[in-house]
């Protein structure tokens, strides 16, 4: 269908399991002349409408947002469902500078059939909404409530309501039922970061109090005319003016007094000592007019071109600072530490968030991305990659460092972000800072859904490095990527055989050894036959089978190399020692990808495998067993059977079921949860507990009963070893014997005569 749509052009499509749709259609697409370009647009997703299966008449795409990078035009289209707009759902076209377009992207759901006619009225739903979120501090409403059909197991028709409200501290997005009043959804939109700062020109430890031009600021001369300062701090009114800390791109606030005010001589200083309330209010105004500036100077970027409100000495003692996407204003605590709003660092990261969600609106789910681009852009203006090092010495967090997907995932957004912001920091390391800062904010415009993962972060970056430099930098990039494990591919699992040895089954110094190597296709998409190649830079080791055939690998699956690679290893190489290879893989032997690095330590191994595991119902009957509707946790007993230490130990699972979802990030379809062990001794056994290094699996009502399915597991050291395997799950139905119930003078007597725990109340 397409390479007819196309005459033979190469296609490339990635599928979503969550929409059953395409969720990215790449290429040379179409082309049409047309004054309006958005008419090419809507024309591109009419010609596609029959892979997607838009239904004349009930699906539409209404376009809602029109934006412009450095040489491609990106159009959103809302998908609606007669008349009534799916929840962050539509499809972006992206058509290049001579009006191709070269890409579809998006959430577009099929076969959609739901109710169209509420039985709540927007007010109920916001009194459902305001019951939940803050019963007894009553919320404000931020904009009107509006109905939407929401995407699940089922469509279902819901008011969306936003909520703001100080106790708890917040900015709600919640889906009310609009037949049945059920909450189906409720995230909090303010982005946190954890600040104590003290600003001057950086931070009071680099930089003396000192003055500085205030620039892009607003000034009323006595006659009504208005000034603004330029980027010394100098403009043409004389005489006398009146003036606060406001702008065309910012405008400072305190919540704590009136705001700060100038009214005298045109030349003047805002001269606040760093202990009075107003220095706050400078510090603020003065960072954030310093990064629109290089956002809009040095980027080009010009999304942000409006005042950001920065609200200092916000709330009680709050060591905090966060950014409103629904306000697009930035709150300083004034906190019982230091001061966050004198640190330049804290102010431009929350400016940061500023640029992220007036280009991109990543939601709540990909929040690690939103605070790794804060964190970047921040960092890069400063040209250091420490954040926060005057706060919390030594530093908050480091671009420079060597973080891993998934194994250093911590479920904590700014931790977590280091993945990112570490990936775009490498990027500027080998490239410079101009390549990778336009790279970075590239990104932010091929991003059709609100949830990306940094699978989809690294593609955004090819297709920005395509856009802006026509894929210079494109094998550098995947390299970058890869390392970090953010890869079409990743390494599975690993094993040796002695060809020359002592039989020992492990590796040593002037042993010959057999490795094979076995990968995972992290998308789902059937990869054909390849090739696989062996590389290493340690003096002490020569590989001698360095090329393999990689067979042909399903969607999520996993596939062990045609023939194993050969190596010797020095017999001079220390005893102790670790040895380190780099694999590539690819269709074209000269041009391979980097696939990932295996880490081999010398001597004496240790094995890891998993002995057993039990069932704990975290919400559930309290049977211990696997029931439809049922939160479980997998509670499994690792053992190390070799003959030495294993390493920061973790585990990570996957699961592929239509009925199971679990805990964890995932990338792709492939669902995970992981969890950490530490070291295991030789002979060791260490029994998961129901708090710690647990597997939380959610599974679906209409699971069936006696489905089973397997959890793939792969054990592994930090950098090192790894070890595979899978165990079932088999799901049992529920025990609906109920208690039976007996009065005996008056007062019920409760005998349980099922198999099932129960939680019973008498009313």
């Amino acid at each position: 269908y397409l390479n007819l749509l196309t005459g033979q052009r190469p296609i490339a499509v990635r599928f979503s399991e969550k929409t059953g749709s395409p969720c990215s259609v790449s290429g040379r697409l179409y082309w049409a002349k047309r004054a309006d370009e958005s008419l090419v647009a809507k024309e591109a997703i009419h010609r596609l409408g029959q892979l997607y299966s838009i239904r004349q008449g009930e699906d539409a795409l209404t376009l809602v947002k029109t934006s412009r990078s450095y040489s491609y035009s990106h159009y959103r289209f809302e998908q609606g469902y007669k008349g009534i707009p799916i929840w962050r759902a539509g499809l972006s076209v992206h058509i290049d500078g001579a009006g191709v377009v070269r890409k579809v992207n998006g959430d577009f759901y099929r076969g959609i059939d739901c109710a169209t006619e509420p039985l709540l009225t927007a007010r109920d739903a916001t009194d459902v909404a305001l019951s939940f979120v803050s019963p007894s501090d009553r919320a404000s409403v931020l904009q009107q409530t509006r109905l939407v059909i929401a995407p699940a197991q089922r469509f279902r028709l819901a008011y969306q309501v936003k909520l703001f409200c100080r106790n708890p501290l917040g900015l709600f997005v919640l889906l009310v039922d609009a037949r049945n009043g059920d909450l189906l959804y409720c995230k909090n939109e303010l982005l946190f970061s954890r600040v104590t700062g003290n600003v001057y020109d950086v931070n009071p430890d680099e930089t003396p109090l000192a003055e500085m031009p205030i620039r892009d600021m607003k000034a009323t001369a006595s006659g009504g005319t208005v000034y603004f300062t330029d980027a010394d701090g100098y403009y043409d009114a004389e005489g006398q003016v009146s003036a606060h800390l406001e702008g065309p791109y910012c405008k400072a606030l305190n919540d704590d007094f009136t705001r700060a005010s100038w009214d005298g001589d045109a030349t003047f200083v805002w001269d606040y000592a760093p202990m009075s309330t107003h220095f706050d209010e400078v510090c603020a105004f003065y960072h954030v007019n310093l990064i629109h500036a290089w956002f809009k100077d040095h980027l080009g970027f010009n999304g942000v071109d409006f005042p950001v409100s920065v609200t200092v000495h916000y709330g009680n003692d709050m060591n905090n600072a966060f950014f409103s996407p629904t306000y697009n204003g930035i709150y300083v605590g004034d906190g019982t530490l230091r001061d966050p709003a004198h640190d330049a660092d804290i102010v431009m990261h929350e400016y940061g968030h500023a640029v992220v969600h007036n280009t991109a609106s990543i939601d709540f789910a990909s929040q690690a991305l939103d605070e790794g681009y804060a964190d970047y852009f921040t960092c890069s203006y400063h040209d250091d990659p420490l954040i926060g090092e005057w706060w919390m010495p030594p530093y908050l967090r480091n671009l420079d460092n060597d973080m891993v997907y998934p194994f250093d995932l911590a479920g904590e957004p700014h931790h977590d972000g280091q993945i990112w912001s570490g990936a775009l920091w490498d990027i500027r390391k080998k490239y410079g800072a101009d390549v990778a800062d336009r790279i970075a904010l590239g990104t932010l415009y091929y991003y059709a859904s609100s949830t990306p993962s940094f699978l989809d972060a690294r593609d955004a970056a090819l297709d920005a490095d395509e856009e802006l430099f026509g894929s210079e930098h494109k094998s550098g990039i995947v390299e970058i990527f890869s390392k970090r494990g953010i890869s079409n591919v990743s390494i599975a699992s690993w094993s040796i055989s002695e060809v020359e040895g002592n039989g020992d089954g492990v590796a040593d110094p002037g042993e010959t050894l057999d490795l094979t190597v076995q990968v995972r296709n992290l998308t789902d998409t059937t990869v054909s036959q390849s090739f696989m190649a062996l590389q290493s830079d340690s003096p002490f080791v020569e590989v001698t089978d360095g090329l393999t055939e990689l067979p042909a690998v399903q969607g999520y699956d996993k596939v062990q190399c045609a023939s194993p690679f050969r190596f010797t290893i020095a017999s001079d190489c220390p005893a102790d020692g670790a040895l380190e290879f780099g694999v590539k893989v690819g269709f074209d032997v000269d041009n391979l990808i980097f696939a990932g690095t295996l880490r081999m330590t010398l001597g004496s191994s240790p094995e890891v495998t998993i002995l057993e595991h039990q069932i704990y119902d975290y919400v559930g009957n309290g049977d211990q067993k696997a029931n439809p509707g049922e939160m479980i946790v997998i509670l499994p007993t690792l053992s190390n059977v070799g003959a030495a230490t294993a390493s920061n130990v973790q585990i990570r699972t996957f699961v592929r079921s239509p009925y199971v979802n679990a805990r964890g990030g995932y990338q792709g379809q492939i669902y995970s949860s992981i969890a950490s062990y530490g070291n295991i001794e030789p002979g060791q056994t260490i029994e998961a507990s129901k708090s710690q290094n647990n597997i939380i699996e959610i599974l679906e009502s209409d699971t069936p009963d006696g489905y089973e399915y397997d959890v793939d597991y792969d054990l592994f050291e930090t950098g090192g070893r790894r070890w595979t395997g899978s165990f079932p799950i088999t799901v049992t139905g529920r025990d609906e014997t109920p208690p039976w119930v007996a009065y005996s003078e008056g007062y019920p007597t409760l005998v349980n005569q099922g198999s099932s725990f129960y939680v019973v109340a008498l009313v």
